[in-house]
């Protein structure tokens, strides 16, 4: 693509209302609350399958973006289903 990353995120939130690593996060998390729903992966498997470095990254940031850890979240929703 030949451009530079400060091009490419200020044409991204342009176009899409979103700066690119807010995006990236958003994804990644709603990938990793599919796993912890569905799966009995470790927190740090899930992690590492949605794109982070290390467990405590994830943990870091599934937390500020949805107010609880990840291991709270498959609680609660543990509660829910049954």
């Amino acid at each position: 693509m030949e451009t530079t990353p400060k091009y490419f995120s200020n044409y991204f939130k342009k176009t899409f209302g979103v700066n690119y690593v807010e995006y990236l996060n958003k994804v990644r998390l709603s990938h990793a609350r599919d796993l912890l729903r569905s799966t009995s992966l470790s927190i740090a498997e899930i992690g590492e399958k949605t794109g982070y470095l290390n467990a405590s990254t994830f943990t870091t940031t599934f937390k500020k973006y949805m107010g609880v850890s990840p291991s709270d979240y498959r609680k609660q929703n543990d509660q829910q289903i049954v």
